[in-house]
């Protein structure tokens, strides 16, 4: 089997499906670390907070409307939930694309893209939902991890969809 996949290696899909990409792993890691420990951030400040939190921020990144503190489980719960499906569904090609027989060298490409594009959209997610989270609990302003989430979403999307009409072309390598 190639890539030393084989029984007993379970690491080794995930080491395909990012290629030469380790910084996709280390990433793809880093980004359920942060939803973890902002899930924990919060789940231990909630019996602290006041009644009312803030639930809307204008574009400076300030509070300017409130809400019943058990606001915060909302963006809580789709962050914890896309979140980790999101991480496991980057895990394993298989999990994203179905194998196309006619050129296995473009499926594979097709599919470590998608995984890489997941990986970056979980990132972007994660630290948008997490900045709104911090702030809401914590009153910091969201600007700053809004900012950088929104970005980070953008350019998986716009990277995301570039790649994968590129790694879907005929290339000199495959065998077809």
């Amino acid at each position: 089997m190639p890539d030393g996949a084989g029984p007993g290696r379970a690491g080794s899909r995930s080491r395909r499906a990012f290629g030469a990409h380790r910084a996709f792993g280390a990433l793809r890691v880093a980004t359920l670390v942060w939803i973890v420990g902002v899930t924990l951030a919060i789940l231990i400040a909630f019996p602290g907070l006041p009644g009312t939190v803030p639930v809307h921020f204008g574009l400076s990144g300030t509070a300017d409307d409130c809400g019943p503190r058990a606001t915060v489980f909302a963006p809580l719960a789709i962050l914890v939930v896309l979140g980790c499906a999101l991480f496991w569904a980057s895990g394993d090609p298989k999990r994203v694309l179905k194998p196309d027989e006619r050129s296995p060298e473009r499926a594979e490409r097709r599919a470590r893209v998608a995984c890489q594009t997941l990986v970056l959209t979980n990132a972007g997610v994660a630290v948008l939902l997490g900045g709104l989270l911090l702030s809401m609990t914590f009153g910091w302003t969201a600007a700053p991890l809004l900012l950088a989430g929104a970005s980070l979403l953008l350019i998986a999307v716009g990277s995301g969809i570039w790649r994968t009409l590129r790694a879907s072309m005929p290339h000199r390598t495959d065998s077809n």
